[in-house]
């Protein structure tokens, strides 16, 4: 059996008990299992750094985009204003990472990635 592969059983069991634990409003459970199902993940990723073929591009840039996600669910379970805003910002900066990642993967250079995407942002539109 792959490495990589050995922490699944445990992600699914928590997983399942995230969602159990969302439909009973069972928030003290959420606390715990949002961000253990985000490190089960993190440790697949990990793990995955021992397997061969490995690319190294897309591993690294999805882990940068998990730990963005762990330190957004982390944030996002207290309740003001400003763990809202920091926590958004997180969310962000983990889908730039991952929209990056697949970009450098697709072979786009960086540069036209930005081109488009301030097009998109400023004027709404493709070029």
């Amino acid at each position: 059996m792959k490495l990589a592969l050995s922490p699944l059983l445990f992600l699914v069991v928590s997983a399942a008990g995230l969602i159990l634990a969302e439909f009973r409003r069972q928030h003290a459970v959420i606390y715990i299992l949002k961000p253990l199902s985000t490190l089960c993940v993190l440790l697949v990723l990990v793990l995955s750094f021992y397997e061969v073929p490995h690319n190294s591009v897309y591993s690294i840039g999805i882990l940068i985009g998990l730990c963005f996600s762990l330190a957004g669910d982390v944030i996002l379970m207290f309740s003001s204003e400003n763990a809202f805003r920091v926590g958004l910002l997180s969310f962000l900066l983990a889908h730039v990472a991952y929209a990056i990642t697949f970009t450098l993967l697709a072979g786009v250079r960086p540069i036209n990635f930005l081109i488009l995407t301030d097009s998109v942002v400023t004027d709404g539109s493709l070029p």
